[in-house]
């Protein structure tokens, strides 16, 4: 495994990395009064992606029928959990209903911010756990209890990841990033080492995961540099997402003001 080392220079722009937090085991008991252990679903060789959502959310919407397709896909619950995660304190009913119009079959959890109603335990937030800032957002949790955030396109590349990669603590392929905050231009700045040549590609989301901005191309072994235009993009919240040769390294989250 080849290493990174990039320096993104973000105009107007502020960016801070998402860390990974301990992971520590919960019992959930999803909308029809099943009960789940994460850590005993890890020790039995699951692989398990929590889909946060919530009821009113578009993106999650129409995501849903994707999502299914990839549970059914790797096999339901033979290798694969998918454990729909409602965040708005919606109750069963309201869950089976949303399952039933978009299209989802795999097992839901009605929570108020991450804690599971059913249980009220109120040590399990799963989204302090998961350091999740909004919906949809897609974690996936190897059975080395190593997990990641993904986007709705390369999720099954996280499952794939889980059963072929061992992860270890922080990213291989990127080493080490610095944020200079300049304001000269409207522009994002992206400087970086790579070895090889590689194609890489990076996609500015949204926090509600819609695109807003991809730029892709080809770069020669030693330091690059590329430039993505804001093309008036609000202030806000959105996440930064590198993809090398066709692999999701890194995403960011960043503050365009």
């Amino acid at each position: 495994m080849y290493k990174i080392v990039f320096t993104i220079i973000l105009f107007f722009v502020y960016v801070k990395s998402f860390s990974q937090t301990e992971l520590y085991d919960a019992n959930l008991t999803d909308i029809h009064g099943n009960t789940y252990s994460i850590f005993e679903e890890l020790n039995a060789n699951k692989i398990i992606v929590f889909d946060f959502f919530s009821y009113y959310c578009e993106t999650c919407r129409e995501n849903s029928s994707r999502v299914d397709s990839i549970w059914q896909n790797n096999g339901g619950s033979d290798s694969v959990w998918i454990w729909g995660i409602e965040t708005g304190g919606y109750d069963s009913s309201m869950i089976e209903n949303f399952a039933a119009l978009f299209g989802t079959s795999f097992p839901s959890f009605s929570t108020q911010n991450g804690i599971n109603l059913p249980t009220q335990e109120p040590h399990t937030s799963l989204y302090d756990m998961f350091n999740i800032g909004g919906t949809p957002t897609y974690i996936v949790v190897c059975p080395n209890q190593q997990f990641r955030r993904y986007y709705i396109d390369s999720l099954q590349i996280g499952i794939n990841n889980c059963r072929n990669v061992v992860y270890s603590s922080e990213p291989s392929v990127i080493s080490k990033s610095k944020i200079l905050n300049l304001n000269s231009y409207n522009e994002i700045k992206i400087e970086f080492y790579i070895p090889t040549i590689s194609n890489i590609e990076f996609i500015l989301y949204d926090m509600l995961g819609k695109e807003k901005l991809r730029f892709f191309a080809k770069f020669s072994p030693g330091i690059n540099q590329t430039r993505m235009n804001r093309n008036n993009i609000p202030n806000g919240i959105y996440m930064l997402k590198f993809v090398v040769n066709n692999q999701e390294i890194e995403s960011k989250k960043i503050l365009i003001r």
